[in-house]
């Protein structure tokens, strides 16, 4: 027997003990939509689970509420990428399906996991709005009460603002990394055990703080559009915009200290500072090179054609683009 015959009955061993406890007249149904699962049938995996939890839906058949919770996001997926029109059909059974778990925290992690295979989806516009909508269902709904998962829904609107802010020529280079560092101290931090990924981020998020030390107070108005057109990025960096409007001099202090922990021995802080200073003057120039480069005259490339102002929406909803998920 070779390791893919060892690996194809240790999978079917685990399916026969995720379905052990369940009522016996259950079990074959229960078998058969685990086989759909995996052979990535979802639409046929989904029937047969909706009609096992129509006749029992007791704690019996908790494997087949799991098999659920990998399915329904895996259908929801193929909504989006095919635009087929069934987003909000398949969305509202999704979560009426949640709202009848008792979310422990195992139905948790799949939502969490579920939440950040939809936020690689955001290339397709259309989808953007749908998506903060779906966020602001589960903050509504109360599902994620773990500790290790209160910050999801804000890393969710942050990444739903990214994929709009990273193609606006409005916000700048520095701002973008400002943002995109501080979310990966944020959101990101490794391992303790990982201390030279852990430092790395820190470095690179201690020094885009100081380069705003310099940049902020000569931007004003960037940083005021940031705050009126993408809040939850800018609800993320706000406390070092604050105490840089306060004194940026002594943020900059403040920040030369946590950073000469990073440096080798021996640097002094005039010596780091000016290294900085450096640094920071390379970077302006270089983004005042991709404002030229990303002008407006060279056109954003997509995968695949974008959808029409006057084309029905993909969400399902029978409205124009224009008129739906556009506006």
């Amino acid at each position: 027997m070779n390791i893919y015959d060892y690996n194809e009955k240790y999978s079917n061993k685990l399916m026969e003990e995720d379905i052990k406890y369940m009522p016996d007249e259950l079990k074959g149904m229960a078998m058969e939509a685990l086989e759909a699962e995996k052979k990535q049938d979802y639409a046929k995996a989904r029937k047969i689970c909706e009609k096992v939890l129509a006749i029992n839906s007791d704690s019996s058949v908790d494997p087949v509420k799991v098999v659920l919770l990998r399915v329904y996001p895996q259908i929801i997926i193929s909504d989006i990428e095919s635009e087929n029109g069934r987003y909000n059909e398949d969305c509202d059974a999704y979560i009426a399906f949640l709202d009848s778990l008792s979310m422990n925290r195992l139905m948790q992690e799949y939502l969490v996991e579920t939440m950040k295979k939809f936020c690689e989806l955001l290339d397709n516009e259309w989808y953007r709005p749908l998506f903060t909508k779906f966020i602001e269902t589960v903050d509504s709904k109360g599902y994620l009460t773990e500790e290790d998962y209160k910050d999801t829904t804000l890393s969710a609107h942050i990444s739903v603002e990214s994929a709009s802010f990273y193609d606006d020529l409005t916000v700048g280079r520095m701002i973008k990394d400002f943002i995109r560092t501080s979310y990966m101290r944020k959101f990101s931090v490794p391992d303790e055990k990982i201390e030279t990924i852990k430092n790395s981020m820190m470095i690179d998020a201690l020094t885009n703080d100081w380069y705003m030390c310099l940049y902020i107070p000569e931007n004003e108005n960037e940083i005021e559009y940031l705050k009126d057109n993408y809040p939850y990025s800018y609800g993320l960096v706000e406390p070092v915009v604050k105490a840089i409007n306060d004194n940026a001099d002594a943020k900059k202090d403040e920040l030369i200290n946590e950073l000469i922990k990073y440096t080798q021995a021996g640097i002094t802080a005039k010596e780091l500072e000016e290294a900085l200073k450096g640094s920071y003057d390379r970077r302006i120039k270089e983004s005042e090179k991709d404002m030229m480069i990303h002008s407006d005259k060279i056109p954003f490339v997509r995968n695949k054609n974008k959808v029409g102002r006057n084309d029905p929406c993909p969400c399902g909803s029978g409205k124009k683009f224009k008129q739906c998920c556009g506006k």
